[in-house]
């Protein structure tokens, strides 16, 4: 059976049917900070230091709740759209003319997307994230310089799933499987890695405007390359996954 590879023309919505998905998935973050303000701060007599400073301690448990609300985003496209995760991307046509077994191109996209996941996530460690700390002390941040990353160390486990087990698979599968070759039959091949990146970034909106755009452009960026140049997502999704391995263990050992 052939599933569409990921740089064939899906067929055709409207682009609002597109859009509206990516309107969405930064909204799920943002019902998920209410509703902890609501059940952190019922006692809390409306004093907003208290419930942020009950907020900050449960933040991995807050990113569980988004990522399990952007869960539901995508499984909510994929009824209405009646897809399957091979027609978003992680699976090529069958018979597609290349000379390397399908096995070997699988391998060869977990390989080079692992490694390009890796070289990205000490690039951040080691070079943009004290650059983006440095920003957010000159320029001002809606985040504390600096507190990001501590900030998910009060829940390991919590962090564990929503940044490793959910996050690589259901943003892959929503801003690259789904949204960037629908946008791309629409509007061409520059543009839709310009919205796909730019809401991907809006995604990470909590994190604050430098951290916006450090995913939007660097991460959704390099996984919008691998996507296309690999004609499916599994490069991507290693690579997401890469990253994000290797800031959990940035996290659980800082």
């Amino acid at each position: 059976m052939s599933i569409r590879p990921l740089d064939s023309a899906p067929t055709r919505a409207p682009i609002r049917r597109v859009l509206l998905p990516l309107v969405l998935a930064p909204l799920t973050f943002l019902i998920a900070i209410v509703a902890f303000s609501l059940v952190l701060g019922a006692d809390a007599g409306g004093d907003s230091a208290v419930i942020t400073q009950r907020l900050s301690a449960h933040v991995p448990q807050l990113v569980l709740t988004g990522e399990l609300l952007l869960t539901g985003v995508l499984g909510w496209v994929m009824w209405r759209d009646r897809l399957r995760l091979g027609d978003l991307g992680f699976r090529r046509v069958a018979g597609d003319q290349q000379p390397d077994p399908k096995r070997a191109r699988l391998a060869v996209d977990i390989v080079l997307g692992g490694a390009v996941g890796i070289v990205v996530a000490f690039g951040y460690l080691w070079w943009l994230a004290p650059g983006l700390e440095a920003l957010q002390r000159v320029t001002g941040d809606i985040v504390p310089p600096g507190e990001l990353l501590p900030s998910f160390r009060t829940g390991l486990t919590a962090f564990f799933v929503a940044d490793v087990v959910l996050a690589p698979l259901v943003e892959e599968s929503l801003y690259r499987g789904y949204a960037l070759p629908r946008l791309r039959e629409r509007w061409g091949t520059a543009p839709a890695v310009i919205v796909s990146c730019a809401s991907f970034g809006a995604l990470h909106w909590a994190g604050g405007l430098w951290y916006i755009l450090a995913t939007g452009v660097v991460a959704g960026g390099v996984f919008a390359a691998l996507a296309l140049r690999r004609r499916s997502i599994v490069a991507a999704y290693a690579a997401h996954l890469a990253l994000n391995v290797v800031e959990f263990l940035a996290v659980a050992n800082f």
